[in-house]
């Protein structure tokens, strides 16, 4: 789906993100995440609070995206905004793609209307002033790509990349490439038409 940019610019913008964050103070995630929830589809690691009245959290998706999925990424974020305005601190939500060590086909398998709601919610005016970032550690495909388009900012692993949305669609529909362009125009992080 898009295209990837050289290992060396991929590697100097991950260190200018890196440096900007370091110099506000904000430690946005991990490198070593904490265990996952119960049922492995989200994880709530310790929160980190930064300089200039940050917070910041992760959220760990287990790929592939289901409605169980939505629901506890919604609770979460909702908690974390709760959180961040009794702080009077701005929310950064970092959303690491997780695919499972025993799947060996990059996440395939998303349900479109759990991605797209997940992806609305996240483009959404109930997440106004937080700002999100889409964490790809390793290549992922299928509808988890529409709620990566959701977030603000998107950071790629020098191996990692986003493969084809519709590879378990057997006909891309108008109406579902729409809801893809609908969602890359309101972040403008992907231009509409690579999406």
């Amino acid at each position: 789906m898009i295209g990837e940019p050289g290992e060396s610019d991929m590697l100097r913008s991950c260190n200018r993100f890196v440096a900007a964050v370091l110099a506000a103070g904000v430690l946005l995630f991990q490198t070593s995440v904490a265990a996952a929830a119960q049922d492995n589809l989200v994880s709530d690691p310790p929160e980190t609070q930064g300089g200039a009245g940050r917070l910041g959290k992760t959220v760990r998706i287990e790929l592939p995206i289901t409605g169980r999925t939505l629901e506890r990424v919604r609770q979460f974020v909702r908690r974390a905004i709760k959180k961040a305005e009794e702080q009077q601190a701005r929310l950064v939500l970092i959303f690491e793609f997780h695919v499972p060590e025993d799947q060996d086909d990059h996440g395939r398998g998303s349900e479109f209307g759990a991605a797209f709601d997940l992806a609305d919610f996240l483009s959404s005016g109930e997440l106004q002033g937080v700002r999100t970032v889409a964490y790809i550690p390793q290549p992922i495909q299928g509808h988890a790509v529409l709620v990566v388009l959701a977030c603000e900012e998107i950071i790629m692993a020098g191996d990692a990349r986003l493969g084809m949305a519709g590879i378990d669609e057997k006909v891309i529909t108008e109406s579902r490439q729409g809801n893809y362009r609908e969602i890359a125009n309101r972040r403008k992080t992907i231009p509409a038409e690579v999406a």
